[in-house]
């Protein structure tokens, strides 16, 4: 069987059938256009206290028109899960843009307790577990506990604190550290696109003279380029990972795309080159 697992930079409602041999097929309820490209820069796999697998991929797809698709198998006798991912294209859409990235998390609630492994596309492998719950660990929907939202400390962002073992997506986090001061806005630029940042709890702003401190006091000046492990999300999964307030104050300085960088949750940020 196929598990729900299906998600869309602009929602879904079911997977679509390709045609054999991977021939692009256009659906005749919708018009769109299946089995289209895909670049997946990250695939992660988080397990919650509550016993749930929340799958993370990112990457992008070759236009704004483009959304982009995935799904699981059921896992086999021996815990495998192979899972497939593409881009399904809009031909009523006006491509006006190049390859555009997204990020997208869905959550199995009921998987049974065991060691499984997660293969994407027959290349990407994430090995996890579900740990049989204590006594005292909720079990309904009703108890569960409410994520610990990110911070808003002057000009940066922050994540939740880290719970549990670190884990995160891992595509690389880089950049110049840039100031907008008409939009009040700290952003870090690669190759001349500018991103909003979330950082790892911890991070605090300085006012005078303008500057990000990291939570083991070490100050990025404005120019300094930093590095670390993330993604490239987009508004509903920095809400998701860092609550509403966050998302929206990093959505308000965010560019055409839309794409906020976040560092993972409870990693280091490591200061790489001076480019001022």
């Amino acid at each position: 069987g196929f598990l729900c697992l299906v998600a869309a930079a602009c929602g879904a409602e079911s997977a679509p059938s390709g045609a054999a041999g991977g021939a692009p097929v256009t659906e005749s309820e919708t018009g769109r256009i299946v089995d289209q490209p895909i670049d997946i820069e990250a695939f992660s796999v988080d397990v919650t206290e509550q016993g749930s697998a929340v799958f993370v991929i990112s990457g992008r797809v070759p236009s704004p028109c483009h959304e982009a698709v995935f799904g699981f198998e059921e896992p086999d006798d021996d815990g495998v899960m192979l899972g497939t991912t593409e881009s399904w294209f809009d031909p009523s859409c006006t491509v006006d843009g190049g390859a555009t990235g997204f990020s997208l998390s869905m959550e199995l609630t009921d998987l049974a307790v065991g060691d499984y492994i997660a293969r994407l596309d027959g290349t990407l492998e994430e090995r996890f577990s579900i740990p049989e719950l204590t006594t005292d660990s909720p079990t309904q929907p009703s108890s569960r506990r409410e994520p610990q939202p990110g911070t808003i400390d002057g000009l940066v962002l922050t994540s939740p604190p880290l719970v549990g073992e670190p884990s995160g997506m891992s595509a690389e986090v880089t950049g110049a550290l840039r100031l907008d001061e008409a939009a009040n806005c700290v952003l870090m630029e690669l190759e001349g696109v500018r991103y909003p940042v979330v950082w790892p709890a911890g991070t605090r702003w300085q006012e005078d003279p303008p500057a990000v401190i990291l939570k083991d006091g070490e100050t990025i000046e404005i120019g300094m380029a930093v590095y670390g492990g993330g993604g490239y999300l987009n508004r509903q999964q920095t809400a998701q990972l860092a609550g509403p307030a966050v998302a929206e104050a990093a959505a308000r300085c965010a560019g055409p795309t839309g794409e906020i960088a976040f560092f993972n949750i409870g990693t280091a940020v490591d200061v790489i080159a001076d480019q001022r």
